[in-house]
């Protein structure tokens, strides 16, 4: 199909790499080449930079290559809309999400999705909430789950309210057996993630606590409650990023209590195909039987 040599344009661009391109479509490397090339020929436009480390996009290669997913978008519309005409939906839908849901979520949604739609491709791309943005912004995905507090440059549906819990050594001695409030944390030493990924640990700046012992970072959730569990401070992680972790800590609920709304976001700008409706339904109707 013509759109072909645009979905090529479209997976060298995302990967920054000829290479990576032609494993993901199972073509050879010297085929994206050519493919790449002859578009070049026929647009007088060069789309990209070659270099040792791989290709990255001139300045007309990013101009172009969002009329690229659309023309990609578009056949894919097309091909749904006759599958609707013909019988069963078929087609691919593309998902993002952070590492909660892909554990405690997606398993069933997937199973569930599969079993009434056969012919349908899923694919999963995991990260945290940065690239779950990215990701539904520049198409990679069709749909992704983020909290609510991003997803305002989004069309989204909320889902659930997952509780902010404080996980905290053995030894800690807390005033309340239930809940644990911010002012008995101080001098503590707070473990979060980096940058982007520390939206659960953002809150304490809201409650004008500054006098922790210091800040420790570490990426990953399960790594970080392995931290606190060896007596070095605390962690604020979600009461799903929790589920099915064996070590020995206590995780209470802040007074009062905290939480982080999980939602489905999709990109406003571009066409929601038949398949992915059906998998956002899948999705809102799954939520609200947890």
């Amino acid at each position: 199909m013509i759109s072909n040599t645009y979905l090529v344009f479209i997976r060298a661009a995302e990967n920054e790499s000829f290479n990576t391109a032609a494993k993901l479509l199972n073509l050879t490397p010297s085929a994206i080449s050519h493919a790449i090339s002859k578009l070049e020929y026929e647009l007088g436009i060069t789309l990209f930079i070659r270099n040792k480390k791989g290709v990255s996009l001139t300045i007309e290669g990013q101009e172009l290559l969002a009329y690229a997913q659309k023309i990609v978008e578009q056949e894919e519309l097309l091909f749904q809309k006759a599958s609707l005409i013909k019988g069963p939906i078929n087609g691919i839908v593309r998902i993002g999400t952070f590492s909660s849901v892909c554990k405690c979520w997606l398993p069933d949604i997937i199973a569930t999705f599969i079993k009434e739609y056969p012919l349908s491709k899923i694919t999963v791309k995991q990260g945290g909430y940065a690239d779950v943005m990215r990701w539904i912004e520049n198409g990679e995905v069709d749909l992704g789950f983020l909290p609510k507090t991003l997803c305002e440059n989004f069309s989204y549906q909320f889902l659930y309210k997952d509780e902010l819990l404080c996980v905290l050594p053995k030894s800690f001695k807390s005033k309340n057996e239930e809940y644990v409030e911010i002012d008995e944390l101080s001098d503590m030493v707070l473990i979060q993630q980096p940058n982007e990924n520390s939206l659960e640990s953002k809150f304490i700046q809201t409650k004008q606590v500054n006098n922790f012992g210091s800040s420790f970072m570490i990426e990953d959730d399960l790594s970080m409650i392995a931290v606190v569990d060896s007596g070095i401070g605390f962690c604020i992680s979600p009461a799903m990023a929790i589920i099915g972790n064996e070590r020995d800590v206590l995780k209470k609920s802040f007074y009062p209590q905290e939480y982080r709304d999980i939602c489905l976001a999709w990109n406003t700008n571009k066409i929601v195909l038949p398949l992915t409706k059906k998998m956002q339904e899948c999705i809102i109707n799954y939520a609200r039987k947890i």
